[in-house]
């Protein structure tokens, strides 16, 4: 997929990004869990940037989610693997 492409297909399908606790109960765990699983780089998430001091903020993509789930729940890492390799051979989102 080239530039162009994924331009396109981010302005058609653009990400849903969702709360800790969105994700949560989307997921059916708590918030708290959600995060241990984030700490342990277990479920794929994306940090904002904080302010200052203040601790990162952190939001879930809902196709990632959906992905993560579907590939049986891998590391975040395998998970970024799978993906990529999906994507290389033309098969990813």
């Amino acid at each position: 997929m080239n530039t162009n492409e994924i331009t396109e297909e981010l302005e058609v399908h653009p990400p849903v990004f969702i709360t800790p606790a969105e994700a949560g109960e989307y997921l059916r765990v708590s918030v708290r869990h959600l995060s241990w699983l984030q700490a342990q780089g277990k479920i794929p998430a994306v940090a904002l940037p904080g302010k200052g001091t203040s601790r990162k903020q952190w939001r879930y993509s809902k196709d990632d989610l959906d992905a993560w789930m579907g590939l049986g729940c891998p590391s975040a890492t395998e998970f970024e693997r799978k993906i990529e390799a999906e994507r290389i051979q033309g098969t990813g989102r």
